[in-house]
């Protein structure tokens, strides 16, 4: 089945985890990242047009989707291997909160969904739901997605779960140095101190792919493959030429 999947791993600008890179490299699965600079929902969509456009035609018949900030754990393999039309692993939300679970649900987060799915609805096959004013957020886009498909016949099935890296801050606990807290960054103590001394917007560098480097013509410049198995920057690194260039 692995052959027939096709894995979009969701970017929002920014690089895979270490572990996510290291498990797609394990498993070999035809895998790319989606297109940056675009809404959650709308870079979603764009994946699913992309896949149905190019990669059914191909001969692929799923579609894996990854966020960026996932950790597979030892069960979410079951998302390449599980049968089923719609299945998804469960995730945390931001902060700790707890994610769709349970069959008869769905998380965007890490899912596989057959083309005839996606076939069946849509576009859009996600979007955000938001108060008149854009002021806050009603529903998520995995409801919506949930929602359409079931009107289609097809429910969600949790085949596992997948870790989310998220920030936190630690701070020692008393005296005992086995204990110790965790603070959200939502609960910093010292955040609405330094809020008004905050510009209102802070600049944000773009993820970029790494540059390519220039190998020496010399014939004596021996290409090595990589030290570790990372994905992201998978290009061959070139050995120092012993030649006076």
């Amino acid at each position: 089945m692995w052959d027939k999947i096709q894995c979009v791993i969701q970017t929002y600008n920014q690089p895979a985890t270490k572990e996510l890179q290291q498990w797609i490299a394990w498993t070999k699965v035809d895998w790319r990242y989606s297109e940056g600079g675009y809404e959650i929902d709308v870079a979603k969509n764009r994946s699913v047009m992309k896949f149905l456009a190019e990669d059914v035609p191909r001969g692929k018949e799923y579609l894996l989707m990854i966020a960026n900030d996932m950790v597979p754990m030892p069960t979410t393999f079951n998302i390449l291997t599980e049968p089923g039309d719609l299945i998804y692993c469960q995730s945390m939300g931001n902060e700790g909160r707890l994610d769709h679970h349970g069959d008869k649900n769905f998380s965007a987060a890490c899912w596989r969904g057959h083309a005839k799915v996606l076939q069946s609805f849509g576009p859009p096959w996600f979007r955000m739901g938001h108060t008149g004013d854009r002021t806050s957020q009603t529903y998520c886009d995995c409801g919506y997605f949930k929602d359409r498909a079931q009107e289609q016949g097809y429910d969600g099935r949790q085949v596992g779960i997948i870790g989310h890296e998220q920030r936190c801050i630690l701070t020692p606990h008393g005296e005992d140095i086995q204990k110790w807290s965790m603070i959200w960054p939502s609960g910093w103590p010292l955040g609405d101190v330094f809020a008004s001394t905050q510009p209102k917007t802070t600049a944000t560098q773009p993820f970029v792919t790494p540059a390519v480097p220039t190998p020496c013509p010399c014939p004596k410049a021996v290409a090595q493959e990589p030290t570790t198995p990372a994905v992201v920057a998978a290009q061959p690194q070139i050995a120092p030429c012993p030649c006076p260039k």
